[in-house]
């Protein structure tokens, strides 16, 4: 549900800083957040589909190559370590989808999975890099808040540690 609701939120929130940006005329946040769920529903909803699909059947096929035996067992794990870097490549690639998808004027998915492709394999390192920042500062929140807070952190702090997986899109 709260995968959901990110596909959801997100879209619309980087629609309305779009707007703010380019300096258009906005009706206020909560209007235009409105609008901008009504614009990208749809479209993020199949970006979410498209994304739970393949991350599946990259596991099955990871696992499937991991597990084959006999005179295979070499060619197994070439491919499954092929299969780890796609999937890789695949998690660097969700920093630039949600923003393309954004801004592309005619609002196209499969479009928008391809120029993030683009963007990940023309500049591999700061998009690695920017994954592995946030992946750190991921890491890093949850014990500062359990310092601060200690063992008994609420449910909605424990949310909050969550925060550097909101700055992949932006």
């Amino acid at each position: 549900a709260i995968i959901l609701l990110w596909y959801l939120l997100v879209p619309a929130i980087m629609y309305y800083f779009s707007k703010i940006i380019r300096v258009e005329e906005t009706s206020g946040i909560i209007s235009e957040i409105f609008s901008g769920i009504k614009l990208y529903s749809l479209k993020s909803i199949v970006v979410l589909v498209l994304n739970l699909a393949f991350v599946s059947i990259a596991f099955l096929a990871i696992n499937f190559y991991k597990n084959l035996g006999g005179q295979f067992k070499v060619l197994g794990i070439i491919l499954g370590g092929i299969g780890i870097w796609i999937l890789l490549v695949f998690l660097i690639m969700q920093i630039y989808i949600l923003p393309i998808l954004v801004l592309d004027e005619k609002r196209r998915v499969l479009t928008s999975f391809k120029k993030a492709l683009i963007m990940v394999m023309t500049n591999p390192f700061s998009a690695f890099f920017t994954f592995l920042t946030i992946i750190y500062l991921l890491i890093l929140f949850y014990p500062i808040f359990v310092g601060i807070f200690g063992s008994k952190i609420s449910f909605f702090l424990s949310f909050l540690t969550l925060f550097p997986i909101f700055l992949l899109p932006f």
